[in-house]
């Protein structure tokens, strides 16, 4: 949209990961409303999409190391291909679409919790902390 800020997006802990051109360009790329980017980067919330997210000003210096914020609630996640071939394990959501560029968080949130059957043209399970990895899982029909 014109007249839109840049936006630096941070992991939780803190640590810089990338300069956007604008709000709704980072949430294009994370599968989100361009206001839930603006709910983080006005401080009322402290994470959105698993990152960090503040204004920038063009033309002053990127911070490269902010406050970490703990996240609670991260869920890992399990990654399958279309004929249910385990493929690999993500810490999170967030961790997952941001090295997985096909699939945004939105989707493999609503892959995890039952509302579609893929994102990004892969199937997605939740992981709990002890549980075995299931190296295969029932394919797409």
């Amino acid at each position: 949209m014109p007249g839109e800020k840049p936006v630096l997006q941070y992991e939780a802990n803190g640590r810089f990961v990338k300069k956007h051109d604008s709000q709704s360009a980072a949430a294009r790329e994370f599968g989100l409303h361009p206001s839930t980017i603006n709910i983080a980067v006005s401080g009322k919330v402290k994470i959105v999409g698993g990152c960090q997210w503040r204004s920038h000003t063009e033309g002053e210096p990127i911070v490269l190391k902010i406050s970490a914020v703990p996240l609670h609630g991260s869920t890992a996640v399990l990654q399958y291909d279309g004929e249910g071939r385990f493929l690999a394990r993500y810490g999170s959501a967030a961790e997952a679409c941001r090295k997985v560029t096909s699939a945004h968080y939105s989707g493999i949130s609503e892959v995890i919790n039952g509302k579609r059957k893929t994102s990004g043209g892969y199937q997605w399970r939740r992981h709990l902390k002890g549980e075995p990895i299931l190296q295969t899982i029932t394919p797409i029909e």
